[in-house]
């Protein structure tokens, strides 16, 4: 991305808004996004990142509604099912070929299974879609064979990267948009205050 355009997305991450940069128009369908972590501050973002970008298929690997930490706190169940309700049908609502949703620490498989339509939810995902072999659960773990994309979430450590003919996307630093064609990536920040809403710093300590 070059530099203006970098300032202007910067404008239009301060203003809430979604700024995709014309190199998107290079991603070879089908397109995959992954996401992760997700507070319902920013639903409305993300939204609007897949009615702009218009994805085959997402990926999100796991605590849903990051703002409420109901491993820690379990007394917020029934608005963590609220917004379950919200979230998952809305996702369902696009035309996307299927969601992938893998559970997080603060997850309930019951709360979501109901709302499906088009998705599956469970632990753990190993697939084939396009020319590359995947993989996504929750949290990172290595040693696996034979994975073209890893994606987890969970934590900002280990951040991205390659090991063993293996790209590993960590869903917290940010949305990726990949071309299941030939593999190449395209990133978008998310929104300002995103790590606030989790209530995590990028060392992971809750705050």
């Amino acid at each position: 991305m070059d530099f203006i355009s970098k300032i202007i997305q910067g404008f239009h991450l301060f203003t809430n808004q979604v700024y995709i940069p014309k190199e998107f128009d290079d991603l070879d369908r089908p397109i995959l996004l992954h996401m992760s972590d997700t507070p319902e501050e920013i639903y409305p973002y993300l939204y609007k990142v897949i009615e702009k970008t218009l994805p085959d298929y997402v990926v999100h690997t796991g605590d849903f509604a990051d703002n409420l930490k109901m491993e820690m706190v379990p007394d917020l169940r029934q608005r963590y099912k609220e917004a379950m309700k919200g979230f998952v049908r809305k996702m369902e609502s696009y035309p996307i070929k299927k969601v992938y949703y893998t559970l997080g620490n603060h997850d309930e498989l019951w709360d979501i299974i109901h709302h499906l339509n088009r998705g599956d939810a469970r632990e753990s995902f190993t697939w084939r879609l396009g020319e590359y072999n995947l993989y996504a659960e929750h949290y990172y773990r290595s040693g696996l064979k034979d994975v073209d994309f890893y994606f987890y979430g969970h934590s900002f450590d280990p951040p991205s990267h390659q090991k063993e003919g293996t790209q590993y996307f960590n869903g917290l630093e940010g949305l990726r948009l990949i071309s299941l064609r030939d593999g190449k990536v395209f990133e978008l920040p998310y929104p300002f205050g995103t790590d606030g809403f989790r209530k995590m710093d990028r060392n992971y300590h809750i705050l």
